[in-house]
């Protein structure tokens, strides 16, 4: 799928993708594709959500289900950038911190955490025993991931400083945002 994604992203070819958040079935979305990212777990793709609600997201590979031509072009808003080393591991994080981070990556992913999702988390926190630091840990990483490719073409312009303002509200709402 990164490849086909890569592919259209190389022609200026929306993409329609169908991305499975959480349990909820796959929905549709459209988006320009710009780059791969290292998440904490594992490989995102970045792209500029055109519907539905437009934004800049970053989608977890592994939640992607399809990926088809949008049928339309776009002129690209930043530099595309479909190669970069990935990494394949955790780094030996421990298991706790795996199994949170990358629910909370999901619930991220629309930049909105519901209140069903926010009492997963809640749950999770207490089932692994997450302490103020794990948190903290966790949460900082995947912003400083968000940052890291917010200026990945060296300026902030409107959509990208709320896509981060977003971004704060829903790791704080989580219980801990830098």
């Amino acid at each position: 799928m990164i490849q086909r994604l890569a592919e259209l992203a190389q022609v200026g070819r929306t993409a329609r993708i169908g991305y499975q958040k959480a349990a909820e079935p796959p929905k549709l979305r459209l988006v320009e594709p710009y780059s791969l990212q290292q998440g904490n777990l594992e490989i995102l793709i970045r792209c500029y959500q055109l519907d539905p609600e437009e934004g800049w997201r970053s989608f977890k590979h592994s939640k992607i289900r399809s990926v088809e031509d949008g049928g339309s072009t776009f002129h690209p808003r930043r530099r595309i950038a479909f190669s970069c080393e990935i990494k394949t591991t955790s780094g030996g994080r421990p298991g706790y911190a795996d199994e949170y981070s990358d629910f909370l990556c999901g619930c991220l992913a629309d930049l909105c955490i519901s209140p069903e999702e926010l009492a997963e988390l809640r749950r999770l926190q207490q089932e692994f025993g997450l302490t103020s630091l794990h948190i903290r840990k966790i949460h900082l990483d995947i912003f400083m991931c968000a940052l890291k490719h917010v200026d990945d073409d060296a300026t902030v312009d409107d959509a990208e400083e709320e896509y981060l303002r977003r971004m704060r509200e829903c790791l704080t709402l989580a219980g801990y945002c830098p």
